[in-house]
């Protein structure tokens, strides 16, 4: 009852959030404008700040308005995509976040090409959000592996850490976290709606999303899909869930330090 109930609260708590932060972000342009920040490193120290809070608000939104959805099992819709330079593509779009916070950020996969049905957009945000934990729990000078390989007809997409890990207590609720007021957990943790939102993606693309962690050792995230080609295409582009500001600074927003979000780097 208590989950049904929030699934529904949320989403409608976004929406109130949303028009406020339209708003916030218009403020923002308007009083830190890309150029004077050029000019003026205190100025625009001052606003990556502002920006870093503004995007894991917008992030934090964006996973708000999806509650009603975690549980779904429908289908997402599917085109065939060269997935090797898809995820090669976001690893080369994340690479100088990883950078910043000093982290060895690989991408491994034996195959140069491979087409399989896949959903962009979904794609997109999986990797993202589980990059952002393993950067958030992965201390500076560690190691962050994404690897991408086909085995027995499914495709396998793992990412891999040698951070905090997580304990065994928390393992047990990690896709319900956000429904048990007793396991609300601060900042860096969040609400836990990643993994949900994850979990979800996996699930539409026919696959699954598989954690594997030791407190102390690293955490390994695993979605599996099958490895298949669609005869119909459907559009996956959809609207744009971000509001038109960057889905890697957004999904990593929690993890990023300050200068992810100067002048510079936004750009």
């Amino acid at each position: 009852m208590e989950e049904k109930l929030l699934a529904e609260l949320l989403p409608g708590v976004a929406a109130q959030l949303r028009g406020a932060m339209g708003t916030m972000g218009g403020a923002l342009e308007n009083i830190a404008p890309p150029e004077l920040r050029a000019q003026n490193p205190a100025l625009d120290a001052e606003a990556a700040k502002l920006y870093q809070a503004y995007y894991r608000l917008v992030r934090l939104v964006i996973n708000l308005s999806e509650a009603d959805s975690m549980e779904s099992a429908n289908p997402l819709p599917l085109k065939n995509y060269e997935i090797v330079r898809m995820v090669q593509d976001l690893y080369w779009r994340v690479k100088p976040q990883a950078d910043l916070l000093g982290l060895e950020f690989q991408f491994t996969c034996r195959e140069s090409e491979h087409v399989v049905a896949m959903n962009q957009r979904g794609l997109d945000r999986m990797v993202l959000n589980l990059l952002s934990n393993a950067f958030k729990f992965t201390p500076k000078g560690g190691n962050v592996v994404m690897d991408l390989k086909f085995v027995r007809r499914m495709g396998i997409l793992s990412i891999s850490d040698n951070g905090t890990g997580i304990n065994e207590e928390r393992m047990e609720t990690l896709f319900c976290r956000y429904t048990d007021t007793n396991r609300m957990e601060p900042y860096p943790h969040g609400m836990g709606l990643g993994l949900p939102v994850c979990r979800r993606i996996a699930r539409g693309l026919g696959g699954s999303l598989l954690v594997e962690s030791k407190e102390g050792l690293g955490t390994r995230v695993t979605c599996s899909f099958p490895d298949r080609r669609v005869n119909m295409e459907v559009s996956d582009s959809g609207a744009d869930y971000t509001g038109g500001k960057n889905p890697t600074l957004v999904e990593l927003a929690d993890a990023l330090p300050e200068a992810a979000f100067s002048c510079r780097n936004m750009d």
